[in-house]
This record gives structure tokens, sequence and C-alpha cells, in this order.
């Protein structure tokens, strides 16, 4: 166990997801079980999904076990499966993100993923379903996970018609320096939310269930 787990803490203090199979997590922690497996894992920042293969898989939200079964499917060739299912729960990870439809159905393009200048206060706002985030510019504030997207120029007017108060689209900058437009808020959008500046990102605060 010590050779599998040697320096791993660390790295997952900087991973959004992580998706071992049971084998793995087993070998990581020790532990047969996989939800004893997974809590020993937790840091507040990490997402850990457990592959459980033909019995499906396994994670926890607000502390508590969530088991997700497999589909029933005649199976043709497994090769890479694990990698199809990480691929999966990725997609599926970021396409939940609030306003990311708004990217995706106008073919906008991740090109960075950084941080601001630390500059900024991350919120996340009260009475929004699903939650959304409010980022807000602050003298004392710090850098805050981001990321960068090219959007076609011809869809950027209707994208900005579509961001619905208290966010809005303003100017950014971010730690190289640089400048872009992305999602800010008005200081309404304070009123009655949770600073979560501390976690550095929206990912991290969602992780932390």
């Amino acid at each position: 166990m010590g050779e599998w787990k040697s320096g791993l803490q660390q790295v997952l203090a900087q991973v959004d997801v992580f998706l071992p199979n049971e084998v793995e997590l087993d070998g990581i922690t020790g532990e047969q079980d996989p939800v004893a497996g997974i809590r020993a894992l937790q840091n507040g920042r990490t997402l850990t999904v457990a592959k459980l293969g033909a019995h499906g898989a396994l994670a926890l939200k607000n502390g508590e076990p969530v088991h997700v079964p497999a589909p029933a499917v005649e199976p043709v060739d497994l090769t890479g499966a694990g990698d199809c299912f990480n691929a999966g729960f990725l997609y599926g990870h970021l396409a939940g993100m609030p306003l990311h439809w708004q990217l995706s159905s106008r073919d906008a393009r991740l090109v960075a993923r950084t941080r601001t200048a630390p500059a900024y206060k991350l919120y996340a706002m009260a009475n929004t379903t699903p939650p959304k985030p409010a980022l807000v510019h602050a003298p004392q504030g710090a850098a805050i996970e981001v990321e960068v997207y090219e959007l076609p120029m011809s869809a950027f007017g209707s994208f900005v018609a579509e961001v619905p108060p208290p966010l809005a689209i303003g100017t950014l900058s971010l730690e190289d320096g640089s400048e872009v437009k992305g999602f800010v808020a008005e200081p309404r959008a304070t009123n009655g939310a949770e600073d979560i500046t501390a976690l550095g990102g929206w990912r991290a605060y969602l992780a932390r269930g």
C-alpha cells in the first residue's frame, strides 16, 4: 500500500476528478470496502469515483454513498472500457457546469485552463438551481481557476444576450498579464452568497459536496 500511496495525497490536492477502479482503490487505501476507500481519499477538493466493473460506479455526495448501477448490455470488446468511462464521466461533469451549454451550442473550443490575476473573489450564489458561481473583482482577492474558450465572433452577440443577471460579461485579467472577456458578476450577486475564494475555483467547491 505504501508504494501505491506514496505522494498521492499531495498530487490529489491539485486534482478535480479521480477515477480509480476497485483494485486501484484497494491498493491505494488498503480499504476493501469502496466506500471506506473513497472516504480515506477525501480532501475537500477531489471528486473520487470508484469504477466497479459490472457493478457500476460509486461516489460520495454530501458525504453519503451514491451508487449508479451498470447498464445491462452485451459486451463486445472490453478493451479500453475504463478509458471510455473516464471520458464519458468527464464530459458529463464538464457539461453539467452552469452555463456551459451556452458555449457548446456555439462550437466554442477550450484553449486553456489557467487562473485569474490575484484580484478576484469567488462566491456561490444563493438560491440558484443549478448552483452558480459569481466572480467579483476585489483588490484583496485571490487567483481563481478559469477556463478560456475560443468563440466565433459571429456567435458572441447571441452568447452575451443569454447571460442571465446578475451575471455579466466583462474583462478578466489572467495571471500571465493578458486580458480576456469572461463571466463576472454584479455586486448584488454576493447578497446571501457563500464566499468560496479560499477553494480557488468552482470545481473545488462542487467536489466538496
